[in-house]
């Protein structure tokens, strides 16, 4: 039985006989045993490494000169022994691997895997997750192992359509109400569990959520049919039952004492006395439960919980870790969206009375002048008079249809829910660089595309941008109104009328803010205005070679806050805003860009901006999408969305005939994701343990309260905070350590209605104590840590700290030293121990250092900043990718793999593997040139894109196969080539293969696939990516690894 403290990877750095030293890694439990190679196994393993490499077919004869695309390196360690990340597992069920949160102090998946988490009261790591999976119970021990402690937290994480959802929970409701299991926001379609019994206690994967109506404090009394009025009221207004001392909220954690009538905080350790309402809930659920012969956690009370009419359902914060909390009336009454919102419901309040005052004296004047023309017809003396008392009728006429004008702009106010939600403002650069790079129309072919396909729940603005601001008006179906003789009704226009304002230095609303939005109800108006704006791109929009895109964020802002109910602004910039309000200058010299990343022009204008958004719950995205030779102050442009939790997205050299499917792929991401807005957020830990700092984007007393304690005005579903933790006292007198994050929101989404409340979401984690220093590093995660570095760095970078990367390989150093001395003290000083579960983190820490953000080399200013703020926000499942490349073979024309096992991977790769809709992916590869040749096709997963390089001697046969056609492979033609989707043709099991990857990433951004020729920049690109060779003066990943063992044994002698 192997023992914690010694399961290592170790690579032996070993002479052999008459050549280099040969290398070999080993897993090995129990006490490390060392064999060093003499001469002779060096030559027998050198000959049957020889023999695996050997073709399995003979060469055919008119196979041309096949080149790798890098050259090899002689090594003194075989690249094919070291560790490195493998993508190659299979997909054997359609859920996945199974994880059950309740297992104490196991390491949990990988966060690029596909796996389902089953909520057994502890939260689900895509929520929170630690660096440490069990806590050391002194202080002394973590400093002594020089591992990091920090707590990863998405609170928001998208989950699979295999996973139960985030259960609702609301307290204020009546236990008939709560009979029935409510899910909020799950990730499947709309439904229910009212299938099959049976089949649900098979098994407990089910989604999709349930609508629950809106509950107020006032009809909470009147839908409840018993209990006394003081229970009533103190279920509408205490709500949540917490801890009297720390605040902490009702968990599966905490446990009972005084007979059930006090709860025990499993925080602080403070026991106080429960709501006689909760007390009351808690009774009946008891009897539920012995009622069915089962107590709590039994196998009985386990099936009956899941279904959502049983009795274990009432109780959803007692068993799971994860809990959507409804607010209590005040609490969310006290919300600044609430505050926003009831500013508006009374301001729509007095249009409303307006409006009806207005129809009132429409009415009246209609009716004194029908009168006023009867009199006048009787009373006609001559055709004189008649032609000028008809003149005058028809004066008020046209002073009617004014009225009546004016009174359907007051329509356009209403009460309706959507008016009192969150809105989507979309601000379209128009200038000549985005119309001729084709980003205006493929942001619009986007939109149309979306909008037929969904509808939309918010009120939605367009503009346009160029020299001036244009707004696309809603005037309810009457554009420009014409009537014709013998028409009832006036005629639509068919031209598009915008409404501009010239004055950039002092923008303004050209019309009523309510006219300035489409509402749900205004569908057929919207899409009608959506399908003419590629004519009004090209006819109404002057073609201007500037932008006053930062006029018309200013007026976007304005509009949402005079709006007061929030709303999100999505900013797409192709040229450089540089005339108007807040306009930048254009940099000429790049490189004084890029020793100062942080700097921020304009700063004044853009801290209004976010003042103003925090204030009216506002959040900015930015798009990005330049076109070649054309730079953009990402760092300016990007700061709104930077403060806002809003998500900055950058494509460099945009075209539109290679980006336009990210490009619609993006505009379905909007319109169909929830976004979480006023948000507020607190991380509380377990008595012993405090937050050290937190490692985000945003920064400033706006947001930040504390180190544990941010509010924003939105987040999203990749949202990612990154806490580092430590000790304030020693932990030895507790078994556990606990976590607990709660964020308190307000949901939007813009095409699904969804209830217009505040909510309360709660992650609880549970962590072991050890007393063992073997334990603490067998525990270890190394995704975890290799993200808490990447944002370290991020963050040195960025404030640009002298030697940031010598700090992070010392920290690197000190950790595998601390585990060879206390752990593995008996080793070889010729081997580099690595702890099995960190043997990922000199690779990781390699690629970090040769990635775009860290490189040496010289990088464009504006996408390294880019990648510098990616670090900082995106999530775990995101970042795997974006650090070491998914490097595969899809096809060999010439020299077939070496193994069989290998080439059956080759033959099947893109075939149904009987398991639901999966395919059989292909095995993986090392990031690393050497295993590219030119006559095979190679597909590299670099977390933003994909890569599919098609080598310069694959066969004609094949490229058919692939396109359909013949195609030239040159880089030009390679923009306009797509896959053919041809059941049985090469190009559908490669579109197939793709499908799956996205699908694996269900929670990340789109991934769109780009042709990659030899000899193009694309291949350039690709080469930085294959991070195991040497690039940009970093060595190859094996000279790391040796100059990580001199480190190493350096230090030990130092000791």
């Amino acid at each position: 039985m192997a023992t914690p403290a010694t399961v290592a990877a170790t690579v032996s750095l070993v002479p052999g006989a008459g050549g280099p030293p040969a290398a070999q890694l080993q897993i090995q439990p129990g006490q490390p045993q060392r064999q060093q190679l003499n001469g002779t196994a060096g030559v027998v393993e050198k000959t049957e490494l020889s023999q695996k490499q050997q073709p399995s077919e003979k060469p055919v004869e008119d196979m041309p000169p096949l080149q790798p695309l890098a050259r090899p390196i002689n090594n003194r360690i075989d690249p094919a022994h070291i560790p490195r990340p493998d993508w190659s597992e299979q997909i054997t069920s359609v859920y996945g691997k199974r994880v059950e949160t309740d297992k104490a102090g196991a390491c949990p998946p990988s966060p690029p895997g596909f796996y389902t988490a089953i909520d057994k009261g502890c939260c689900s790591c895509r929520f929170m997750r630690s660096t440490l999976n069990q806590v050391p119970a002194f202080s002394h021990s973590l400093e002594l192992s020089r591992l990091p402690f920090a707590m990863i937290v998405t609170p928001f994480a998208a989950q699979p359509a295999t996973e139960e959802p985030v259960p609702l929970v609301d307290m204020r409701a009546s236990e008939q109400q709560q009979g029935a299991s409510s899910y909020y926001m799950g990730p499947s379609a709309k439904g229910g569990h009212g299938g099959d019994e049976a089949a649900e206690e098979e098994s407990p994967f089910y989604g999709g959520y349930f609508d629950v109506e809106e509950l107020d404090a006032e009809n909470v009394d009147a839908q409840t049919g018993s209990g006394s009025a003081k229970d009533k009221a103190a279920r509408a207004e205490g709500g949540i039952v917490r801890c009297s001392n720390c605040m902490a909220y009702i968990s599966p954690f905490m446990t009972w004492a005084s007979n059930s009538t006090h709860c025990v905080c499993n925080l602080c350790g403070t026991s106080f006395e429960l709501p006689a309402f909760y007390l009351t809930l808690l009774n009946q659920y008891r009897s539920g439960l012995h009622g069915n012969n089962g107590g709590i956690g039994t196998a009985g009370s386990e099936a009956d919980r899941r279904r959502p009419g049983g009795s274990g359902g009432r109780r959803l914060e007692l068993w799971k870790g994860s809990v959507d909390f409804v607010a209590p009336t005040a609490f969310a009454a006290a919300s600044k969206l609430s505050q926003l919102q009831r500013k508006r419901r009374e301001h729509l309040h007095v249009l409303k009375l307006g409006q009806q005052e207005t129809s009132r004296q429409l009415q009246l004047r209609q009716q004194h002048l029908a009168e006023q023309h009867a009199a006048t017809q009787q009373d006609m003396a001559s055709p004189q008079q008649q032609q000028i008392q008809h003149g005058s009728w028809g004066g008020g006429v046209q002073s009617t249809f004014a009225a009546q004008a004016d009174a359907h702009a007051l329509s356009h106010v209403s009460l309706d829910s959507s008016s009192m939600r969150p809105c989507l403002v979309l601000v379209l650069d128009a200038t000549a660089a985005s119309l001729t790079t084709g980003l205006a129309h493929a942001v619009v072919a986007g939109l149309v595309q979306v909008l037929q396909e969904v509808c939309l729940q918010v009120d939605i603005c367009l503009m346009l941008v160029a020299d001036r601001i244009y707004f696309v008006p809603n005037y309810g179906g009457k554009q420009a109104p014409q009537q014709e003789p013998g028409e009832h009704q006036p005629r639509r226009s068919q031209a598009l009328h915008l409404l501009v304002v010239d004055d950039i230095m002092d923008p303004f609303l050209p019309a009523p803010v309510e006219q300035c939005f489409f509402r749900p109800e205004d569908r057929e108006q919207l899409l009608w205005a959506v399908s003419l704006l590629p004519s009004a791109l090209n006819c109404c929009v002057n073609t201007s070679q500037t932008s006053a895109a930062n006029a018309a964020l200013k007026v976007a802002v304005d509009m949402i806050a005079e709006r007061s109910a929030g709303g999100m602004v999505e900013m797409f910039y192709c040229a450089m805003p540089d005339i108007g309000i807040g306009a930048l200058k254009h940099s000429t010299v790049a490189s004084k860009e890029a020793s100062k990343p942080t700097e921020i022009h304009q700063q004044d204008f853009y801290n209004a901006i976010i003042t103003q958004c925090f204030a009216a719950c506002i959040c900015v995205d930015v798009f990005a999408c330049p076109p070649p030779n054309l730079i953009l102050e990402l760092q300016s442009l990007g700061f709104p969305a930077q403060q806002t939790g809003g998500d900055i997205r950058f494509v460099p050299e945009f075209c539109a005939s290679r980006d336009k499917e990210w490009v619609a792929a993006e505009m379905r991401r909007i319109f169909t994701s929830c976004f979480y807005f006023d948000v507020e957020f607190k991380l509380r830990l377990s008595k012993g343990l405090s937050v050290d700092r937190i490692l985000v984007s945003f920064s400033g007393a706006r947001s930040l309260v504390d180190q544990g304690t941010f509010r924003l005005p939105r987040l999203s579903a990749q949202s990612t905070i990154l806490f580092q933790l430590k000790h304030t006292e020693q932990l030895e007198a507790q078994r556990n350590v606990f976590a607990q994050s709660v964020c308190a929101y307000t949901p939007m989404h813009p095409s699904k209605k969804v209830p217009n409340r505040r909510l309360l979401r709660v992650h609880s984690l549970s962590l072991p104590v050890t007393f063992s220093l073997a334990s603490l590093f067998r525990f270890a995660e190394v995704d975890a840590t290799i993200f808490l570095m990447a944002r370290t760095c991020a963050k040195m970078e960025l404030h640009q700290e002298p030697q940031w990367r010598e700090k992070i390989v010392k920290n690197l150093v000190e950790i595998l030293t601390a585990y060879r001395m206390n752990c593995a003290s008996s080793s070889s000083e010729g081997q580099l121990i690595l702890p099995d579960s960190l043997k990922l983190l000199p690779v990781y820490l390699q690629a970090l250092f040769k990635h775009a953000a860290f490189r040496q080399s010289t990088v464009d200013p504006q996408v390294r900043l880019h990648q510098l703020l990616q670090f900082l926000r995106m999530s775990m499942s995101e970042f795997s990718t974006h650090i070491y490349p998914r490097l595969c073979l899809l096809h060999k024309s010439y020299i077939q793999p070496p193994t069989s096992k290998e080439r059956k991977a080759l033959e099947k790769m893109g075939e149904y593997s009987g398991v639901g809709d999966f395919v059989w992916m292909p095995h993986s590869l090392p990031a690393s040139g050497t295993h590219i040749l030119s006559d095979g096709v190679y597909m590299c997963d670099a977390g933003s894109y994909v890569m599919l390089y098609i080598g310069q001697h694959v066969r004609r046969e094949y490229i058919i196969d692939l396109f359909g056609f013949d195609a030239k492979l040159d880089e030009r033609v390679a923009l306009e080539l797509r896959l053919q989707n041809v059941e049985g043709t090469a190009g559908a099991r490669v579109l197939r293969v793709m499908d799956q990857l996205r699908f694996e990433k269900f929670d990340a951004p789109f991934i769109p696939l780009r042709i990659v020729v030899p000899k193009s920049l694309d291949e350039t690109r690709l080469l930085t990516h294959l991070i195991e060779d040497p690039l940009s003066g970093d060595g190859s990943y094996v000279d790391f690894l040796c100059d990580l063992h001199k480190r190493v044994h350096a230090r030990m002698e130092d000791n």
